[in-house]
């Protein structure tokens, strides 16, 4: 019995290898029937949810897109959605818990709620000040790894 990478001893890791890719198999060793653990049962309503909600997301996010929404308002609405669940599009607008709407063009001072000091627009205004300087970080980094630009590096 081993647990999986998680960690966790009821739950296992299960890998998926598509044949097709596949050009030769060599056993190392066969595993005796004392470490085969019978696979959990699959909670098809728990996955049939996930994947309706997955499926919604990306329509939401196909419609924002159509809407006109630029990459900044998507990747923002993106770095918002892994910390808060409740996150929604409203046109071009962002609602976040239906309590703060981030309007174009999605800076900290575009984030608005019930009252500015309300601590939803606060906590938002946050993730939104952390996401600019991780896209500003990062647009510093692809700069200076770039070949046709030189490097400011001594």
């Amino acid at each position: 019995n081993s647990a999986s990478s998680s960690g966790k001893a009821n739950v296992s890791d299960i890998r998926m290898v598509n044949l097709n890719f596949v050009s030769e198999l060599t056993v190392k060793k066969e595993a005796g029937s004392s470490q085969l653990t019978p696979p959990q049962p699959l909670n098809t309503e728990k996955l049939n949810t996930r994947a309706k909600q997955n499926i919604d997301e990306r329509q939401r996010l196909a419609a924002a897109i159509s809407a006109g929404v630029s990459h900044d308002g998507i990747r923002l609405f993106l770095a918002i959605r892994k910390t808060i669940d409740d996150v929604t599009w409203q046109g071009k607008n962002i609602i976040v818990m239906n309590q703060v709407t981030i309007v174009p063009p999605y800076r900290p001072e575009n984030c608005k709620g019930k009252s500015d000091s309300d601590a939803s627009v606060l906590h938002v205004r946050k993730i939104v000040e952390k996401h600019l300087r991780d896209q500003q970080k990062q647009s510093q980094g692809t700069r200076q790894t770039s070949p046709t630009q030189p490097s400011t590096k001594a």
